[in-house]
């Protein structure tokens, strides 16, 4: 059936001729007898595209035929519905900052609330804490609020503070020997350097960098956060 089709079912020879052909000279004289019987349909005359643009002209007739109090009205109703969504984000923007900004301070109090556990707070555990309140943005004021709710002020607080020099090796960079040790590598996770090392040293594009401490090849260096 489809020969006699393709052939214009006019010889038998020819739908033979065209069975035993091979599949791409099928295909192509399937292109062709469409073109030439008119049974194919260009894109801007498929039934989607006809129906959207009938869609079209009824909504445009529709608005012609409309007042303009109603087309004023309608304008109105759109611009308060506007509003209304823009409301409704800014209330969901305040309510996503309130609960960031609680998980934040109910994070450093925790972290406060450990790190007073003990009678005295090292040079290590001191340098850390910088480290956290400045990755973390803790401002003085919030320092203080924390502090007053564990139960300190700050010269209770400062007075917990031991200057003795405890650093060790465990916060040193493998590279420069500087703390802080707080930049991880990727894939093989060792945290071994320092912001300087990571930044100078093994910065991107990785090519042929190997860590310092496997030597295995570096697909990325990632800063690890004290939470």
């Amino acid at each position: 059936m489809e020969a006699l089709l393709v052939t214009g079912n006019k010889q038998v020879e020819a739908a033979a001729q065209y069975l035993l052909s091979d599949a791409e000279s099928r295909r192509l004289e399937r292109e062709r007898a469409k073109l030439s019987q008119n049974k194919s349909v260009p894109p801007n005359r498929h039934w989607t595209i006809i129906e959207a643009r009938k869609k079209e002209r009824e909504e445009k007739e529709r608005w012609l035929k409309q007042s303009e109090s109603d087309l004023m009205l309608e304008i109105q109703r759109l611009k308060m519905e506007i509003q209304l969504q823009r409301s409704k984000r800014e209330e969901l923007e305040t309510q996503r900052n309130g609960i960031a900004q609680d998980t934040k301070l109910a994070l450093y109090e925790e972290y406060l609330r450990g790190l007073t556990a003990e009678p005295t707070i090292n040079t290590a555990e001191t340098e850390n804490l910088s480290r956290y309140r400045q990755q973390r943005k803790i401002t003085e004021e919030e320092h203080k609020k924390i502090l007053q709710k564990l139960g300190y002020d700050e010269k209770s607080f400062d007075k917990l503070k031991s200057f003795e020099d405890v650093t060790t090796n465990e916060d040193e960079c493998v590279v420069c020997y500087e703390p802080p040790k707080d930049h991880m590598i990727i894939p093989c996770n060792h945290v071994c350097l320092c912001p300087d090392c990571a930044t100078n040293s093994y910065c991107e594009p990785h090519d042929h960098q190997v860590c310092p401490l496997c030597n295995k090849a570096i697909e990325d260096v990632k800063q690890v956060y004290y939470f």
